[in-house]
Protein backbone atom coordinates (compact mmCIF):
# COMPACT_ATOMS: atom_id res chain seq x y z
CA UNK A 1 0.00 0.00 0.00
CA UNK A 2 1.23 3.28 -1.03
CA UNK A 3 2.15 5.77 1.69
CA UNK A 4 -0.31 8.57 1.91
CA UNK A 5 1.20 12.37 2.18
CA UNK A 6 -1.01 13.50 5.17
CA UNK A 7 -1.15 17.39 4.97
CA UNK A 8 -1.15 19.65 8.58
CA UNK A 9 -4.57 20.83 7.55
CA UNK A 10 -5.98 17.14 8.00
CA UNK A 11 -3.52 16.18 11.00
CA UNK A 12 -5.21 19.47 13.00
CA UNK A 13 -8.73 18.30 11.69
CA UNK A 14 -7.81 15.23 13.35
CA UNK A 15 -6.70 16.36 15.89
CA UNK A 16 -9.60 18.50 16.78
CA UNK A 17 -11.76 15.69 16.18
CA UNK A 18 -9.30 13.44 19.26
CA UNK A 19 -10.45 16.33 21.33
CA UNK A 20 -14.38 16.42 20.59
CA UNK A 21 -14.53 12.58 20.77
CA UNK A 22 -12.64 12.99 24.64
CA UNK A 23 -15.42 15.24 25.86
CA UNK A 24 -17.85 12.78 24.47
CA UNK A 25 -16.30 10.15 26.23
CA UNK A 26 -16.27 12.43 29.57
CA UNK A 27 -19.92 13.12 29.17
CA UNK A 28 -20.86 9.71 28.35
CA UNK A 29 -19.05 9.11 31.96
CA UNK A 30 -21.06 11.76 33.64
CA UNK A 31 -24.00 10.13 32.07
CA UNK A 32 -22.84 6.85 34.09
CA UNK A 33 -19.93 7.49 36.42
CA UNK A 34 -19.87 3.98 37.28
CA UNK A 35 -18.21 3.48 34.09
CA UNK A 36 -14.13 3.72 33.70
CA UNK A 37 -12.36 5.21 30.69
CA UNK A 38 -12.41 2.16 28.53
CA UNK A 39 -16.11 1.48 29.14
CA UNK A 40 -16.66 5.27 28.14
CA UNK A 41 -14.58 4.97 25.10
CA UNK A 42 -16.67 1.50 24.23
CA UNK A 43 -19.83 2.99 24.68
CA UNK A 44 -18.73 6.29 23.01
CA UNK A 45 -17.60 3.68 20.01
CA UNK A 46 -21.28 2.40 19.70
CA UNK A 47 -23.05 5.87 20.06
CA UNK A 48 -20.77 6.90 16.94
CA UNK A 49 -21.27 3.36 15.04
CA UNK A 50 -25.64 4.08 15.28
CA UNK A 51 -24.82 7.80 14.17
CA UNK A 52 -25.86 7.91 10.79
CA UNK A 53 -29.46 6.48 11.93
CA UNK A 54 -29.97 9.49 14.19
CA UNK A 55 -29.65 11.33 11.39
CA UNK A 56 -31.54 9.48 8.89
CA UNK A 57 -34.79 9.31 11.58
CA UNK A 58 -33.55 13.22 12.00
CA UNK A 59 -33.87 15.41 9.45
CA UNK A 60 -33.59 18.35 10.78
CA UNK A 61 -30.35 17.38 12.05
CA UNK A 62 -28.88 16.50 8.89
CA UNK A 63 -29.51 20.09 7.30
CA UNK A 64 -28.12 21.55 10.38
CA UNK A 65 -25.24 19.33 9.41
CA UNK A 66 -25.22 20.45 5.96
CA UNK A 67 -25.14 24.18 7.05
CA UNK A 68 -21.97 23.31 9.12
CA UNK A 69 -20.00 21.75 6.60
CA UNK A 70 -20.73 25.07 4.33
CA UNK A 71 -19.54 26.95 6.64
CA UNK A 72 -16.54 25.23 7.43
CA UNK A 73 -16.19 24.91 3.43
CA UNK A 74 -16.45 28.37 3.07
CA UNK A 75 -14.05 29.41 5.41
CA UNK A 76 -11.55 26.95 4.78
CA UNK A 77 -11.88 28.39 1.04
CA UNK A 78 -11.49 31.92 2.02
CA UNK A 79 -8.36 31.39 4.10
CA UNK A 80 -6.93 29.48 1.12
CA UNK A 81 -7.82 32.00 -1.24
CA UNK A 82 -5.93 34.72 0.90
CA UNK A 83 -2.71 32.11 1.44
CA UNK A 84 -2.48 32.61 -2.49
CA UNK A 85 -2.28 36.50 -2.35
Amino acid sequence: MPKRIISSKLVDARSLAIYQLDNFVNYVQSIDPELNLDEATQVAAIALHHLPTLFVDNPELVERLKERAATVKSQSRRKARRSMN
